[in-house]
């Protein structure tokens, strides 16, 4: 059943300023101190303006030091609880892991023009299926974007009353089922991994556009029907690998593609962290099976995976090993390593650990004619010459995670408009997912090369 929501009480003045603090992993937000001041009866006192989007806040950020550097939340789930059994007949069930809460104050108690202060006719409507961890940051990022409306799809009852009185939705329900799928802009997926591609279908049956999270899928049943319906239908289907949308990858992925690099050599990438204190409402339910999209590979270092397919091309073969060293409230890996060989005869090796005590990061491509190495993915590039044994810094500006966020989300609309091109197609995410099961069935086999062919 459709439940209409209204804007919530309007503070005197304009007010929720957030300081994002470089070496913490999560946003900070600071109410404006009037707020409670106007419910005590007291005078308000004035509020500096909301700075524009984009722009440095009141306090500089202090600059990242290259020992120790901290990860913006966790890297991979699709922030939801989900069924250890397949979908049923009717459609897939879903449920979520309950949200991360954002501060003490409800942002109902500020005005709606907080997140989209152009409101106008023309406005874009947009569902987001599963409000928990990455739910929340799909729905809070949106809302960031000038003219968009948000509803919301949940099947946690606390949970859906919360977010729906946390943030300006325009109606929530129990199941995405109840809603007028085809009354929406664009709809997005952030349910467990194994019903992404059945949920999608059915939106896309709509006549929807889906932005749907990752990974595509856990297994290649229903993708290739997907594709077809989605051909059929004419709408956009985008999976949502959000590196593709980070500044200073995109300006790597120029720097490739202009051959500066020379013939690419070797790519070493690891992170690690301890990801019980990257998430509130940890451990996630979905991360107990790698049916449900657990498993540090399938889960985080996938990320990894798409981005070096984006850069250097897909994958040919693949050998892996993953195991649970440290975590264990989860029933699946904490810690893996793979190494892929690429058609066009580069390697790549990824290691991910989440039960690591500091936070670590690591991004080197070796090429012919030099060397670009990241410690964050914040921050820009550093590019070492070989022919003339200078270093440079690349051009992408200082930027956080949220930030990447709504990128995507302006992307997405600039593709259901017909402005532009998904960053990660159906196909593409398929690669990802056929290299995620070749590394799955290594790790299984003793760490042999699998062929991609194989899967």
């Amino acid at each position: 059943m459709r439940i209409p929501r209204t804007s919530g009480r309007a503070c005197p003045a304009r007010s929720v300023h957030e300081l994002r603090v470089r070496h913490r992993p999560r946003v900070q937000r600071r109410a404006c101190p009037c707020c409670p001041r106007a419910r005590a009866g007291a005078p308000p006192t004035p509020s500096p303006p909301r700075p524009a989007y984009g722009a440095r806040h009141d306090q500089p950020r202090p600059r990242r030091s290259r020992i120790g550097n901290s990860a913006r939340g966790s890297a991979g789930g699709a922030g939801a609880e989900g069924p250890g059994d397949p979908p049923s007949a009717r459609g897939p069930e879903i449920t979520s892991e309950a949200s991360r809460p954002i501060g003490d104050l409800r942002l109902s108690d500020f005005p709606t023009d907080l997140y989209n202060p152009r409101m106008s006719e023309s406005s874009h409507h947009f569902l987001i299926i599963g409000v928990g961890s990455i739910g929340e940051r799909h729905l809070r990022n949106f809302l960031r974007v000038d003219s968009v409306r948000c509803s919301i799809a949940e099947t946690n009852a606390d949970t859906r009353r919360k977010i729906a009185g946390d943030y300006p939705v325009e109606a929530d329900y129990a199941d995405y089922r109840d809603a007028d799928l085809a009354s929406f802009d664009g709809v997005v997926i952030c349910i467990p991994a194994h019903v992404h591609v059945p949920v999608a279908t059915d939106i896309v049956r709509a006549g929807t556009h889906v932005l749907t999270e990752k990974p595509l899928s856990t297994t290649l049943e229903g993708i290739d029907e997907l594709k077809r319906l989605r051909d059929e239908k004419g709408v956009v289907v985008s999976v949502a690998f959000p590196q593709r949308s980070n500044e200073t990858l995109r300006e790597l992925k120029r720097y490739v593609d202009a051959g500066n690099l020379g013939r690419v050599r070797l790519v070493n990438w690891f992170s690690g962290q301890y990801w019980p204190d990257k998430r509130k409402d940890y451990p996630p339910q979905y991360a107990q099976s790698r049916f449900t999209g657990g498993g540090v590979i399938q889960d985080h270092m996938v990320h990894f995976v798409n981005v070096v397919e984006w850069l250097f091309g897909p994958t040919d073969a693949v050998c892996a090993a993953q195991w649970n060293l440290g975590l264990d409230d989860i029933e699946t890996e904490d810690t893996g390593f793979l190494t892929m060989r690429m058609a066009g005869g580069q390697f790549a090796h990824l290691g991910t650990c989440l039960c690591q005590a500091d936070d670590e990061y690591r991004f080197k491509v070796v090429a012919e004619h030099g060397v670009v190495q990241m410690i964050s993915l914040v921050e820009p590039m550093e590019i070492h010459d070989v022919r003339t044994g200078a270093t440079t810094r690349g051009d992408a500006p200082t930027t956080d995670r949220d930030d990447i966020f709504v990128e995507q989300a302006k992307h997405f609309i600039r593709c259901i408009e017909g402005r532009d091109q998904p960053r990660c197609t159906v196909e593409e995410a398929e690669q990802t997912l056929r290299t995620i099961l070749a590394a799955h069935r290594s790790s299984d086999e003793q760490g042999q090369f699998v062929e991609i062919g194989q899967v």
